[in-house]
């Protein structure tokens, strides 16, 4: 953990480093980590989370056409905790997701178990596995949408009708080992897409 901690608190320096490698390597002036800079520490049930801002992270973004240029995110925060050997790191607008983790391992939180669809997912897959992993391609829609409507105010009312369907686990992705290789198996439940194809069909219908 201590470890950890020390490499996290030098993060400033690992960034210019990669940027030293990088234009070792004959690369262009690499200025996504122009003025990296610490931000303020918070305190959450005990635990201090940390933070990083890459405010020139639109470097990146240079060569997005005029249209897409919305879609480009202004700055990154990193955000980071350690409590209990465990690293939380999350690249995000806020640190909600680290407090959210920090809950869950407080038994405050609502984890994954309690989520939408997690039974059916489980009952078709099984406990016994050594991954799972769940899936909800509503969630995903949605925040392409929302990304998407930056630029385009119309998105807007796609949004709208989105946010009447419920989020659930409707794909599932579980694997074990077993004799010395890995079996997958994937989990598709069909009746959660219904809603997403009629509204996609309705509006087909109206252009």
């Amino acid at each position: 953990e201590e470890k950890i901690k020390s490499y996290m608190n030098g993060y400033l320096t690992y960034l210019e480093s990669v940027r030293s490698v990088y234009e070792a390597m004959g690369a262009a002036k690499f200025n996504i980590f122009d003025k990296a800079s610490a931000g303020a520490i918070e305190t959450y049930n005990g635990v201090e989370i940390k933070s990083y801002t890459l405010p020139n992270v639109k470097a990146a973004f240079a060569q997005l056409p005029p249209q897409a240029e919305g879609l480009a995110p202004k700055q990154w925060n990193i955000y980071y905790a350690i409590k209990g050997g465990k690293m939380l790191y999350s690249m995000s607008a806020n640190a909600q997701s680290i407090k959210a983790a920090l809950e869950r391992m407080a038994g405050t939180g609502v984890g994954f178990d309690k989520g939408a669809g997690y039974d059916k997912l489980t009952h078709a897959l099984t406990l016994t596995n050594n991954m799972l992993v769940g899936i909800s391609p509503l969630t995903a829609v949605k925040n392409i949408v929302q990304l998407v409507a930056r630029t385009n105010p119309d998105v807007g009312m796609v949004m709208m009708l989105l946010g009447n369907i419920p989020e659930a686990y409707s794909i599932g992705i579980a694997s074990q080992n077993r004799d010395g290789g890995v079996e997958g198996k994937l989990f598709i439940s069909l009746g959660d897409f219904k809603d997403l194809i009629n509204m996609a069909a309705s509006m087909r219908g109206e252009q």
